[in-house]
């Protein structure tokens, strides 16, 4: 399957959200990440349907509700009111994969410099999810969110 994450201007709007779409099965591109909207606000006024929706994504209620649970802290950052340029819509969802793909781990056959300060480490951070990986060697003085932010393109 193939996939395509960009930037696209709603045409009711002309405001940019970060989208994906898919061609198994083709689908049109829908937002993603905090463009997305809050997951507990969204609803097809169809209690069944929604019911079937959260068991699809998320296969059971209690895990639904956990999920907002877990999120509640970044409640804020979801919005359904796009943004004035595309890179404002990639800046959004970059700060989405640094809030829930941000790992940091030990790579022990590859010693490599720090990407900061050249000190010769085994540690990595980087954005890890089901889809992808990219890491930057960072040594264990580096490891935080900035770093990543700042070394990863």
């Amino acid at each position: 399957m193939a996939e395509w994450y960009e930037a696209l201007a709603k045409k009711s709007t002309a405001r940019f959200d970060m989208t994906r779409r898919t061609d198994d099965p083709p689908g049109g591109p829908h937002p993603v990440g905090y463009c997305a909207g809050w997951p507990g606000d969204w609803t097809s006024g169809d209690a069944e349907v929604d019911e079937r929706a959260i068991l699809t994504a998320y296969r059971s209620r209690e895990a639904y509700e956990a999920f907002l649970r877990r999120e509640e802290p970044l409640r804020a950052k979801y919005h359904t009111d796009g943004h004035a340029t595309a890179e404002e819509a990639f800046a959004c969802h970059r700060e989405f994969q640094l809030d829930h793909d941000l790992r940091f781990h030990e790579d022990p056959q590859a010693y490599r410099p720090c990407a900061e300060c050249g000190t010769l480490t085994t540690a990595r951070g980087g954005l890890q999810n089901c889809m992808a990986s990219r890491s930057v060697p960072l040594c264990p003085a580096h490891h935080d969110r900035a770093m990543v932010a700042k070394h990863l393109p």
